[in-house]
């Protein structure tokens, strides 16, 4: 006798057919292709469908295109939550991308975005208000990040960077970075928290700084450096996070912000100079007309054309370009202003044309001298800007060149070029030789101040004795294990460490730093290639060498902020624009 199957059991036989179960309790059986009940119960009805209904497989072939059917209750449930699921992830991915872009949700309301997405997005129509967005989908973004950078900092060890600033309310912004220490040529930074606060005093700051820690489950014990400005309020700010905290929180002070307060001596000491600049950057801004005129003058004086880099206050080396600028543009300014009007040009042209033969040798001697003695400056400026490298190792060797170089102008000798300057000019030489000799003397004896009174001094100066290339260059090969335990103990990795395993590690160290020593040697590349036979050393060497001594990430998520609390933006809720700083901050690092 015959097997007799079930429907479940023929639709399954079927099922490369379109044969289905549309209902299992009348037991109806029915073809996707056709939207037609087929017999189940007899074999030679299904094959008779499929072989001589001559539409079967013209539907089959369309893959059901056209044929309208009645979708069961399961399905109809099962599409509406994958539609569901779909609109949201569009949503949700959207906000996302236009977050970490810095592009305003409120783009996704003009018509035109509109119509254009319409048009080549499929699905794009279902994208809500930009309110809606904002307040349902970034703050699931905000959930989903937050719980990223717990998960990323669980268990790591971390240094805290932080800065203060004042927004386009007025009000005052703190923000807090982590980043996190790994012994890899790459470090992650997280923006933690920006917080707007009453006052920027000391009390508020550490408060912002503790809810953070706690908020992310960060342990005390895996904070290991907190890097700002050297303001008063941060000094104290510390003090109290050494109580809070922990007391073995290593307190470093940024040093572009320090050598910022060298570069303010200059531009205080040489004033006939920065009064030179000034007027210069008075005359052609905000003034399109005299920048293509001075060009156009350039031009045809056969001169490489270039406009005057404007100085300001807030962009560290801005000033030292614009007196690389007088030193060589000098003479082809005198002749420009002669040719402008006097009284419809202002006193900038007014300044130039009354400029006498020996001011113009004055300008010329204090140019051509900022140039060659503050070369050092500004190339470790430039150095310090930049946070994708380690420099802990190479910031004290790079402070007492810039000392050598101060304390060669105060004691009166100068670079070739200004010394034949100042020897050509009889009449100005002893007062502008003194000018040149005080600046050297003022600025000598606040880069030694500066460099003394630095909390992080023992970690800078044992950073250099064990890792600064030209140090273990000069000390040779031998190991002195009493000033080496004295050294790693400074150090907030190493000093875990047990000291064998250091003195067996640094041994290799120094002679792979001998070895290449006539080339440029990256003493990361090194330290990391010992990883695999003294794990223990090369990784927590690695980590000291990642401990920041600036603070110019705060400066740039400062920036950031800015750009996304701009002018027709600032009715933003603080905690929307903490999570969009992060996103947008995190995609660009």
């Amino acid at each position: 006798m015959p097997k007799v199957l079930s429907v479940f059991e023929r639709a399954r036989e079927y099922e490369s057919e379109g044969f289905y179960v549309f209902d299992k309790h009348k037991k109806v059986m029915m073809c996707k292709y056709c939207n037609v009940t087929v017999d189940w119960k007899r074999k030679d009805s299904c094959e008779k469908h499929c072989k001589q209904r001559s539409s079967h497989k013209v539907n089959k072939d369309n893959g059901g295109n056209g044929v309208k059917r009645q979708i069961t209750i399961v399905e109809n449930v099962s599409m509406n939550k994958k539609l569901k699921a779909e609109k949201t992830k569009l949503a949700k991915d959207t906000v996302r991308a236009f977050v970490q872009a810095n592009i305003p949700l409120e783009k996704l309301d003009h018509p035109g975005l509109r119509s254009w997405m319409n048009e080549y997005i499929p699905g794009s129509g279902d994208l809500p208000h930009s309110s809606t967005l904002r307040s349902t989908y970034l703050e699931s973004l905000k959930v989903e990040e937050e719980e990223k950078i717990k998960e990323l900092v669980k268990g790591q060890d971390i240094v805290l960077l932080c800065d203060e600033t004042t927004n386009k309310k007025g009000q005052c912004v703190f923000v807090v970075l982590f980043k996190i220490m790994s012994a890899s040529s790459e470090q992650k930074l997280l923006v933690a928290g920006t917080k707007v606060l009453m006052n920027a005093n000391s009390t508020e700051c550490s408060r912002a700084i503790v809810d953070i820690l706690v908020k992310f489950d960060v342990k005390y014990d895996n904070v290991i450096s907190f890097t700002c400005d050297s303001a008063k309020y941060m000094t104290k700010c510390v003090d109290l996070l050494h109580v809070l905290v922990s007391d073995k929180l290593l307190h470093i002070q940024c040093w572009a912000h320090k050598l910022c307060l060298v570069g303010n001596i200059w531009v205080a000491q040489l004033s006939e100079l920065n009064e030179c600049v000034m007027k210069t950057k008075m005359f052609f801004l905000n003034s399109r007309k005299r920048k293509h005129h001075y060009l156009q003058f350039l031009t045809v004086s056969s001169i490489h054309p270039k406009l005057f880099p404007s100085p300001v206050l807030t962009r560290w080396n801005s000033w030292f370009r614009a007196v690389e600028y007088i030193d060589t543009y000098l003479p082809h300014l005198l002749e420009y202003f002669k040719t402008e009007d006097a009284e419809t040009s202002g006193s900038s042209t007014e300044y130039y044309m009354q400029m006498s033969m020996d001011k113009v040798a004055v300008l010329q001697c204090e140019a051509r001298f900022v140039v060659e003695h503050c070369k050092s400056t500004v190339e470790l400026l430039e150095i310090l800007e930049g946070s994708s490298y380690p420099f802990a190792h190479r910031l004290l060797g790079k402070l007492c060149d810039l000392k050598t170089s101060f304390k060669l102008a105060s004691d009166n000798t100068f670079h070739p070029a200004t010394t034949q300057m100042l020897n050509s000019q009889l009449c100005l030489k002893s007062a502008v030789r003194a000018t040149l000799v005080s600046t050297g003397q003022k600025s000598l004896l606040k880069l030694s101040s500066l460099i003394a009174s630095d909390p992080a001094k023992d970690f800078v100066e044992s950073m250099s004795a064990l890792f600064d290339p030209r140090e273990i260059a000069c000390k040779g090969l031998e190991v002195d294990a009493v000033e080496l335990q004295n050294k790693i103990e400074k150090l907030p990795f190493l000093s875990q460490v047990p000291f064998r395993l250091v003195l067996e590690g640094y041994t290799q160290t120094k002679q792979a730093v001998l070895k290449s020593i006539s080339k440029n040697v990256d003493i990361l590349t090194i330290l990391l290639s010992l990883k695999s036979d003294f794990p223990e050393y090369a990784t927590n060497a690695v980590k000291c060498l990642w401990i920041p001594v600036s603070n110019v990430d705060s400066e740039r998520a400062f920036s950031m902020y800015s750009n996304i609390m701009s002018d027709k933006r600032t009715s933003l809720r603080a905690d929307n624009i903490e999570v969009m700083l992060g996103m947008c901050f995190g995609a660009s690092h």
